[in-house]
């Protein structure tokens, strides 16, 4: 059995303008894709440009604390909040305008939220997340081949494209049904959140992998501690999946995450999981809440992004100041367990890419290289060191 986290990192340029698409006039908002997390630009309360993540299997709005701190956002009232592995307290700041170019959202409320251990996994700062207040509002469509949010007027909508149809189940979270195949030939039908915020390709609840005893059949695993909204942590076990269905889209073995946790989203009983950006990236979806539906069109990442597993079984992340990056963690039974690397040992070259002028999200890929040879250069106190590593997938 072995650990990891697997998280992104994000960083770039944004306007707001307006396009005319056939009878429906949108407003476009630029965002930067870099692994599997969208970040948008946002102001509150007419501060500067923040860093926004537009996260789908959000029900709330969220600024980092520390954000909130620097703006002086009120503190109206301790709620109860919650996330993938369970409930915890946050300070709420009501009635805020949040502007994300041409659109003002008035009265917005605000869950005051620490980020700090998201920002070190995904390797840049967070100013906040959102979601469930664009969906209500707007149809959106999340254009992965334009890089933009496209938000169109719920009443006026009419999708005009070619894209398969899926009919949503709606709430503050959507829904879908699809299905996953672990033995050849047989499928076990459920309902899964989409949810653009996940860094995973797909998850299972503990609930709808215990009763379909989905670990015990899937094969070898390696266990992942996953970080989420809220700094409480879950163990989960990764392994290849067999076939993963929804309606005309078949993908065969699918990075697959199967949570172990008595708390938060992945304990219902309601939900057989999530199907996170990796495998959402791969196409262009329309969420049309209003009229229940969802709209998906193959774009380039489908044909051209592989699934992919740990490699080296290093856990890269940003250290506390996140100015460097460390190896927070290493995988038991790997290729990096049995190096001379340690957990601390900051990194400071990879394959001949140094950190400074790289992101996490780059660093992780180049560890993900099956089969090939890299080379690492790393810091240990004050003694540099380098070695090789002959990467060869966990499972």
């Amino acid at each position: 059995m072995k650990s990891l986290r697997i998280l992104v990192f994000a960083s770039f340029f944004i306007g707001f303008f307006c396009v005319q698409s056939q009878s429906n006039l949108a407003i476009v908002i630029p965002f930067t894709l870099e692994g599997n997390h969208l970040f948008i630009k946002a102001n509150v309360n007419g501060s500067e440009n923040l860093d926004f993540i537009f996260d789908t299997g959000l029900t709330v709005t969220t600024m980092n604390v520390k954000t909130a701190e620097r703006l002086s956002l009120s503190n109206d009232k301790i709620i109860q909040t919650g996330g993938a592995s369970g409930k915890f307290n946050a300070q709420l700041s009501k009635n805020n305008k949040l502007n994300l170019g041409a659109i003002q959202l008035a009265k917005v409320n605000l869950e005051k939220v620490s980020l700090l251990h998201l920002e070190r996994k995904i390797g840049r700062n967070i100013d906040g997340l959102i979601g469930f207040a664009l969906l209500k509002k707007f149809v959106v469509t999340v254009n992965y081949n334009k890089s933009q949010l496209e938000l169109y007027p719920n009443k006026s909508f009419k999708y005009e494209g070619d894209g398969q149809v899926f009919d949503l189940i709606t709430g503050k979270l959507s829904f879908i049904k699809a299905q996953i195949s672990i033995d050849e030939g047989k499928w076990i039908s459920g309902q899964f959140v989409l949810d653009t915020g996940a860094g995973l390709d797909l998850v299972l609840a503990t609930p709808f992998s215990t009763e379909n005893q989905v670990a015990k059949k899937m094969g070898d695993t390696y266990s992942v501690e996953a970080a989420s909204y809220g700094e409480k942590k879950s163990t989960i076990d990764v392994a290849w999946l067999n076939k993963f269905k929804i309606k005309n889209f078949t993908f065969n073995k699918v990075p697959t995450s199967i949570f172990r946790t008595p708390t938060g989203l992945f304990s219902s009983k309601q939900i057989a999981g999530v199907i996170g950006n990796g495998l959402l990236k791969r196409f262009n979806i329309t969420f049309d809440y209003k009229r229940k539906k969802s709209y998906w069109e193959v774009n380039d990442n489908y044909y051209n992004v592989p699934f992919t597993v740990s490699c080296s079984g290093l856990e890269l992340s940003l250290d506390k100041t996140k100015k460097k990056v460390i190896i927070e963690k290493i995988i038991p039974e790997s290729v990096g367990y049995e190096s001379e690397l340690k957990v601390g040992d900051e990194i400071l070259e990879i394959d001949g890419i140094k950190v400074k002028l790289s992101s996490l999200f780059q660093l992780r890929k180049l560890l993900n290289q099956n089969g090939k040879e890299i080379k690492i250069k790393y810091k240990r106190y004050d003694e540099l060191n380098e070695l090789r590593l002959e990467l060869k997938a966990l499972i």
